[in-house]
């Protein structure tokens, strides 16, 4: 079974779809930076000015490939549809422990 993650989709201009997840860190050094995946790239990272200001939400249909793909690669996608203030303390909270065992 795997772990279930929150899931944002959201859409860029140029009709890229990305998936962000807002309570997984993505670098050691700063707990701001959350780990995203995109069909192009694949695993990334991004912070909330980027996707507030670059992206906008999406349909079902635009990021249901991308989901798939996620559920293929072994995630459980759970989709959300907002960036919260939790979601950024479980970041945090998360980033420290890894921290705190180093």
């Amino acid at each position: 079974m795997t772990e279930s993650i929150d899931t944002i989709f959201r859409i860029e201009e140029d009709g890229a779809v990305t998936a962000f997840f807002p309570k997984v860190p993505a670098s050691g050094t700063d707990s701001h930076v959350v780990l995203c995946y995109a069909h192009v790239g694949q695993h990334g990272s991004a912070v909330h000015e980027f996707y507030a200001t670059q992206t906008r939400p999406c349909a079902p249909a635009d990021w249901l490939d991308l989901y798939s793909e996620l559920c293929a690669l072994g995630y459980s996608p759970v989709v959300r549809q907002r960036w919260t203030y939790q979601m950024d303390q479980a970041r945090r909270d998360r980033w420290a422990a890894i921290r705190a065992a180093e």
